[in-house]
């Protein structure tokens, strides 16, 4: 889609505004988004981010999103946390959008567009034995069965998505869709040795991730099958529920979108951090380093 077309093809009566034509639910308005936003799951997990930041110009919470904007190594950043789940991602993003690129007082597009560099900093469980707890991953790819992606434009069919059909008919999954990141930016974090795969976007923790607490529960040995899948040397190594969400929703509005995940348990060893909090810290580090 043509980033340019996106804002401008928007239904302004659609717009939702809190006071002071600030965007709903993020409570923000333009110039409080710098056009580097760092993403996470958990609102806490901006504490850990705060040490790094030479100045905070702005600190904003409303439900589970809480945002903070300053500067990190003489770049100005927005750290903002969306909570769990698609649904939480496909609001975050469109406000953002919304804020960047709108007069939401006017409810017109702005004449300049910003492209936004978004990049998600969350956690994970690797699909593949190979891979070891604690290790950082870059998806290069995310695919999801998640409802949300059909009310949103998508990309056209390629090889990834013919064998991802292919696998989901073998098994009679709900339709597999595979969305991608901005390459650019994701070579960049690969480079600094994280490993990389496929990300597994789960619309929830427990049934969709194939934890079977329930009799009667539906895709049992999902997660083997998934992991099984191959395309040439993609394979899918680790499940979490944000990173598709953010992928499709960012190419829509025309963003640049990176997801980089700290692997704290091994679905298929068993194995969990001993750890979490010295990893998730070494994910940020290393990515801080990489992007600034």
């Amino acid at each position: 889609m043509n980033p340019n077309s996106t804002s401008a093809s928007l239904d302004p009566t659609q717009i939702m505004t809190g006071p002071g034509f600030r965007a709903y639910h993020l409570d923000l308005i333009g110039e409080e988004v710098a056009d580097t936003v760092l993403t996470v799951g958990d609102p806490d997990r901006i504490d850990q981010l705060l040490p790094h930041f030479a100045t905070v110009d702005l600190e904003r919470r409303k439900r589970e999103f809480r945002t903070v904007t300053g500067t990190i190594r003489g770049h100005k950043v927005t750290v903002l946390s969306t909570g769990m789940g698609s649904d939480n991602v496909d609001i975050a993003l469109n406000e953002l959008e919304l804020v960047a690129n709108w007069d939401l007082e006017k409810r017109l597009p702005n004449r300049l567009r910003r492209s936004l560099q978004i990049i998600r900093l969350g956690t994970s469980g690797a699909l593949q034995e190979d891979l070891g707890i604690d290790r950082l991953l870059v998806s290069t790819a995310a695919c999801s069965m998640d409802s949300l992606h059909h009310f949103y434009p998508q990309a056209a069919t390629d090889g990834l998505n013919v064998a991802l059909q292919e696998f989901t008919n073998r098994y009679r999954f709900p339709k597999l869709l595979p969305f991608y990141p901005d390459k650019t930016v994701s070579q960049r974090l690969i480079s600094s040795g994280m490993e990389q795969g496929i990300t597994y976007t789960a619309c929830g923790f427990y049934g969709p991730q194939g934890r079977k607490i329930w009799e009667g529960a539906t895709q049992d040995q999902m997660l083997d099958r998934l992991s099984a899948f191959r395309s040439g040397e993609d394979r899918i190594t680790n499940v979490e529920m944000e990173t598709a969400a953010l992928f499709h929703l960012g190419s829509v509005f025309g963003h640049r979108m990176a997801s980089v995940s700290a692997l704290l348990a091994n679905r298929a060893s068993g194995q969990t951090s001993a750890d979490p909090e010295k990893t998730v810290k070494r994910l940020i580090d290393q990515s801080l380093d990489v992007l600034f």
